[in-house]
């Protein structure tokens, strides 16, 4: 199917964002199973090894739940990151798909961005900073197809989100630059009803806006985790099930945009 990439994009973000979910219900079920295994103990006294499993578990030392739940929200960001990565190849791919003349690509706004990706990559090639592996050879040989007349582009697709950076409200803007929206209105992410669900409005405008600060404090929150930072961020359960459901949202969102423009 032609839209497969994008789609695949979809489902890999809800299965990466379900993990963090479920990792959540694990970690919050253990601390709740901690407090409690002192009771559990007289109830097993009789079965030696569920006796030893019980007193094995009371014996870890569990630390703060805070900690758990910063990790999880720092790889709930992770796999937002990812999607959007993933989701700017994928568009260039299905782009490629359905029109690979160089015409086409050029109305599309992707020859010229595809020798700009391309060259970013090349030049990584005395000293690769990309932390992705690059074949030089591949892609020298696809821009060559990049001409004028040409009936077959092949798009270096994968060049295209090379030193992307998060998925903050700028980062969101320079992924859809990348590849031919120059000026992004989020007013198309607040008329999503599945957006508009997730954060608990109806106008398109007041969505916008809580979508826009949500990303700006996601940001934040998360520099606070992986930096360290004076001001050490707190996390809680609600948190993490908060930007899972708006990540999710966004995600889908964005998706549905892009491929309405293909």
């Amino acid at each position: 199917m032609a839209d497969e990439p994008i789609d695949k994009c979809k489902r890999q973000l809800r299965d990466d964002l379900a993990d963090v979910i479920a990792a959540l219900e694990f970690a919050t079920s253990a601390v709740r199973t901690y407090a409690s295994a002192g009771d559990i103990l007289p109830y097993v006294v009789s079965q030696a090894e569920l006796r030893n499993v019980i007193t094995a578990f009371r014996a870890v030392r569990l630390g703060d739940s805070n900690i758990l739940f910063q990790s999880l929200y720092v790889q709930a960001w992770s796999a937002f990151e990812l999607f959007i990565r993933a989701l700017v190849v994928s568009y260039v791919e299905e782009v490629s798909l359905r029109r690979s003349d160089f015409a086409s690509l050029d109305k599309s706004k992707l020859i010229e961005r595809n020798f700009f990706h391309t060259g970013v990559a090349l030049q990584q090639i005395f000293d690769n900073r990309s932390n992705t592996t690059i074949d030089f050879y591949s892609i020298a040989r696809n821009i060559g197809t990049a001409i004028p007349g040409s009936d077959k582009v092949t798009l270096n697709a994968g060049t295209f989100c090379m030193f992307l950076g998060g998925p903050s409200v700028h980062g969101i803007e320079e992924a859809l630059k990348r590849i031919g929206f120059k000026d992004f209105d989020w007013d198309e992410i607040g008329r999503a009803k599945a957006v508009q669900n997730a954060f608990g409005a109806r106008k398109v405008r007041e969505t916008k806006t809580l979508v826009t600060n949500f990303l700006r404090d996601a940001e934040k929150s998360r520099n606070n985790i992986v930096h360290r930072g004076e001001a050490i961020q707190s996390i809680a359960e609600t948190d993490i099930r908060e930007c899972v459901a708006a990540f999710n949202a966004i995600g889908d969102a964005l998706a549905e945009f892009l491929k309405k423009r293909i």
